[in-house]
């Protein structure tokens, strides 16, 4: 099962994740994600660091928050992500969202 944390960090909005990061579990929180980015202010980056595994939802989901964010000239970055995550967006070419 997929839960979500939230906190704020100075000028950025930790999201942190754990779980596996698919369908059902973004289906589930898919308010409490754009509620993250209807934020006006703060930059988001999401703490994969407790998160299993991740599918094309959660790719998918990652995408949407990058994409609302830059429009708002925002940012997101993904920090924590080790494992199949990790591998994964290198796969894709992600690996610009990986916080240094």
């Amino acid at each position: 099962m997929l839960t979500l944390t939230e906190h704020t960090d100075g000028s950025t909005r930790i999201l942190r994740l754990s779980g596996d990061l698919c369908s059902a579990g973004v289906a589930r929180l898919r308010a409490r994600l754009t509620a993250a980015v209807a934020a006006p202010t703060h930059d988001i980056t999401a703490d994969l660091s407790n998160v299993n595994r991740i599918d094309g939802s959660g790719i998918g989901a990652l995408a949407f928050l990058h994409r609302r964010l830059a429009a708002a000239g925002r940012k997101l970055s993904v920090a924590g992500a080790c494992g199949q995550p990790r591998d994964c967006l290198q796969d894709l070419g992600l690996v610009r969202l990986l916080a240094a």
